[in-house]
């Protein structure tokens, strides 16, 4: 009778860490897909029951639970928009039909320093952020845009809030799957 109970318990255990692995992955899954995870959020909370641990990284993850989390590519996405939008109103700056010329080459046409002068220029630094996003490398390209001083505009605010939530999530997974 008791090596029944046993077996039972065992059986139980193992179907409740399987259980675990599948919302897991189920919130995982919504997350990367930039969806509001809430309702798996809330699913997983209720599976790890009393684990402190997991429930710390839980309510780190409440903050993103409603709006979600963007990925890599729609932050680079939304970099180059930025870097074209600022570009724009770099060459809306001057007037005349000369500099709208050369703001339609610019337009088509990407000139890029080949050395390091060490000047924080806008095109400079989104550019270095955008390849180190390519890089898959978030927390250089989010030091590259803190060097603008730009972040008082509204898209570039927005932009680092997004990436600072990717990085925190990034940081998050490993320690969830573990």
């Amino acid at each position: 009778d008791s090596v029944d109970v046993l077996k039972s318990a065992g059986q139980r255990s193992s179907l409740q860490r399987k259980l675990l692995i599948l919302i897991l992955s189920n919130l995982l899954t919504t997350m990367r897909q930039e969806k509001p995870f809430r309702v798996q959020l809330e699913a997983f909370r209720l599976s790890v029951g009393d684990k402190l641990e997991a429930k710390k990284y839980i309510n780190q993850l409440e903050e993103y639970a409603s709006k979600g989390i963007p990925t890599t590519l729609s932050l680079l996405k939304r970099l180059v928009s930025i870097d074209s939008n600022l570009q724009t109103r770099e060459g809306l700056k001057g007037s005349g039909l000369i500099q709208g010329a050369l703001i339609e080459l610019r337009s088509l046409v990407k000139i890029r320093k080949l050395k390091d002068s060490g000047d924080k220029s806008i095109p400079k630094s989104i550019d270095a952020a955008i390849v180190a996003l390519q890089n898959n490398n978030l927390k250089l390209a989010i030091n590259h845009m803190k060097q603008l001083e730009l972040t008082s505009i509204n898209e570039v605010k927005f932009w680092l809030d997004e990436a600072q939530s990717l990085s925190n999530l990034e940081s998050i997974i490993p320690k969830l799957e573990s």
